[in-house]
C-alpha cells in the first residue's frame, strides 16, 4: 500500500486496530454458541480496554446484555481516542462531530422514553451512550422534562440548538415522533457533509467524501423506503424529510425520481447501477437495509485495506468496529430474549450468504 506520509502514526494505529477486527467466522461461531448462565452481578468490575473487553465477551466471561453494553461501548471509546489523539483542527472535528450521532441517539432514547411513559432511571439502564470527553448533552435536565416540547426547548444553548429549534417546529405542526427524527437526522447528516467538504488536504478530503455520500444515500433510501411504504406519506413529504444537498447521487431529480416511485422495485431501478446489482432480488424493506449496510461495509474495508488517506482510513475503521459492536449487542440481546438462533442470524444479516460481509 502507498501510504501518504501525512499522518504516518495515524496508519500504523489504523493497521494495528483492523488487524483485531473479528471476522464473520468469528461473528457466526458466537452467534451459534450454546448460552453460558452467568448470575449477573451489576458491582462486578468490568474489563473495559478494546481488545481484552472484547475477548471477554466473545468467550462469554460477560454475558449480561447491560454489561456487554458498557464493555464494548467503552472498548470502542478507547479505540476513537486512539484515532483522534493525532488530529487537529478539520480532520479532528470531522470525527469528533461524526462521534457526535451517539448523543442524538441518546436524545432519541430519551424522547421515546417519555413517549412510553418510563421514569428517568429506566431510559438510563436502557443504555444510552457515554462519549466522555466529547459529551455535550445535559443528560440529566433532558430526563427531568416532561414533553418532547420542553425537551427540545432544553436544548437550547446546546451544539444541537439548530436542530432542535427546527425538530421543535416541525413537533408543534405535526406531533410526530418520526418526522422530528428524521429533521435531528438531517440536520446532522448536512453538517457531517460540510466538515468533510472542509477538510483541506484534497488527498484526505475526496476518499473520505467518497464514504460520507455513501451515507447520505444509505439514509435517503432507507427513509424514503420507510415513509412511503411504511408511513404511508406522499412523495412531496418525503422528500422534505431527505437530504436533498449535493454530496451523494441521490439528490435533485434522482432523488424527485425514487420519492415518486409507487413500489418497493420502482424505487430501486431508480437507483445508480452498483446499489442496483448489490439490492438485486432484494423485495422487502428489512432486506434492503441489510443489504445496503453490507455495501457500507464492503466499501468502508476497501478504503481501509486500499486508501492512501490515513482520515479516510480511521473513519473506515471506526464505521466497521461499530457494526462490529452492533452486530455483537443484537446477538446478546437476542439469546437474553431466549430467540431462535435462526432468527438471530437473520437479525445481523449473517443468514444469507448475499450479506455475510
Amino acid at each position: 500500500m502507498n501510504l501518504q506520509p501525512r499522518h504516518p502514526y495515524l496508519n500504523t494505529r489504523v493497521s494495528l486496530l483492523a488487524a483485531r477486527l473479528i471476522s464473520i467466522g468469528q461473528l457466526e461461531h458466537f452467534a451459534h454458541q450454546a448460552v453460558e448462565q452467568r448470575s449477573y452481578d451489576s458491582g462486578e468490575l468490568l474489563n473495559t480496554s478494546s481488545e481484552l473487553g472484547l475477548q471477554q465477551v466473545l468467550n462469554q466471561e460477560i454475558s449480561h446484555p447491560h454489561q456487554v453494553f458498557l464493555v464494548l461501548t467503552q472498548g470502542f471509546m478507547n479505540d476513537f481516542m486512539v484515532l483522534v489523539r493525532p488530529l487537529s483542527g478539520s480532520e479532528r472535528d470531522f470525527l469528533i462531530y461524526w462521534l457526535r450521532k451517539y448523543e442524538i441517539a441518546n436524545l432519541k432514547a430519551i424522547m421515546r422514553g417519555k413517549m412510553a411513559g418510563l421514569k428517568a432511571d429506566q431510559i438510563r439502564h436502557q443504555g444510552l451512550h457515554d462519549i466522555s470527553p466529547f459529551n455535550s448533552l445535559p443528560i440529566d435536565e433532558l430526563l427531568a422534562t416532561e414533553d418532547t416540547a420542553e425537551m427540545l426547548r432544553q436544548l437550547a444553548h446546546s451544539p444541537y440548538s439548530e436542530a432542535a429549534e427546527q425538530a421543535r417546529q416541525v413537533h408543534e405542526k405535526q406531533q410526530s415522533f418520526y418526522a422530528v427524527e428524521a429533521t435531528i437526522a438531517h440536520r446532522y447528516l448536512s453538517g457531517l457533509l460540510r466538515r468533510a467538504r472542509g477538510i483541506s488536504a484534497d488527498s484526505e478530503r475526496t476518499p473520505l467524501l467518497s464514504i460520507v455520500g455513501l451515507l447520505l444515500e444509505r439514509f435517503n433510501l432507507i427513509w424514503a423506503l420507510r415513509y412511503r411504504f411504511t408511513y404511508q406519506l406522499s412523495p412531496a413529504e418525503t422528500y422534505y424529510l431527505l437530504i436533498s444537498s449535493a454530496g451523494s447521487r441521490l439528490t435533485g431529480q434522482a432523488l424527485s425520481s425514487l420519492v415518486q416511485a409507487s413500489s418497493i422495485e420502482q424505487m430501486l431501478a431508480h437507483l445508480p447501477e452498483d446499489l442496483q446489482e448489490q439490492l438485486e432480488n432484494t423485495h422487502s424493506i428489512t432486506r434492503i437495509e441489510q443489504s445496503i449496510e453490507a455495501y457500507v461495509r464492503t466499501q468502508a474495508r476497501h478504503l481501509l485495506q486500499r486508501s492512501s488517506s490515513a482520515l479516510a482510513r480511521a473513519f473506515a475503521y471506526l464505521l466497521l468496529r461499530e457494526c462490529e459492536v452492533l452486530r455483537l449487542l443484537a446477538i446478546v440481546q437476542g439469546r437474553h430474549m431466549q430467540l431462535p438462533t435462526e432468527i438471530i442470524m437473520q437479525g445481523v444479516g449473517l443468514a444469507d450468504v448475499g450479506i455475510n460481509l
